[in-house]
């Protein structure tokens, strides 16, 4: 699913410049092979992205180092996982911020496991061999999707077992 909303989303955009947060190694600008950016708070992922040919940078996306209306479209696939509960308004007002009027947005957001309700939680892993108390996540639900709807007009929203996938316009 997350490929099908990728691909409308690069003819959406057609030719601007585009915004990857928290891009780590590029792959999605390099699967729309487009002009773009991508930020991430991670160096190494600024080194690797860059090796792969994907103009990056480091910064922070709750204080995007851009003037306002600079990109056609932004990308934040995996990203607003890690993004507290209490800053959902905040990282969606900075998105709204760089976008250029009539700017799409493509999301991908992890949901809460087992709930519709927005909630902070960490991921435990275990198998035979391993357990792993993995970082902080966040899961969207009914009123991350409610901010979404107040700040961008949706266009296409699409649910899997584990994420929303949203498309919309800066309005």
């Amino acid at each position: 699913m997350e490929r099908e909303f990728l691909e409308e989303f690069g003819k959406l955009v057609e030719g601007g410049m585009i915004l990857c947060l928290g891009c780590g190694d590029g792959r999605e600008l390099r699967l729309l092979q487009r002009k773009g950016l991508g930020v991430d708070i991670f160096p190494s992922n600024i080194i690797l992205s860059n090796s792969l040919g994907i103009k990056t940078m480091l910064a922070d996306m709750l204080s995007l180092p851009f003037k306002n209306e600079v990109f056609s479209g932004v990308l934040a696939l995996q990203s607003l996982e890690y993004i507290p509960v209490r800053l959902t308004r905040e990282v969606l007002t900075e998105i709204y911020r760089v976008l250029k009027p009539h700017g799409i947005v493509l999301f991908s957001l992890e949901k809460t496991p087992g709930s519709e309700v927005d909630k902070d939680f960490n991921y435990i892993y275990e198998d035979e061999y391993v357990r792993v108390k993995k970082h902080f996540h966040r899961g969207w639900g009914r009123e991350g999707l409610r901010i979404i709807n107040e700040l961008f007009k949706v266009l296409k929203l699409s649910k899997d077992e584990d994420y929303y996938y949203v498309i919309a316009l800066k309005g």
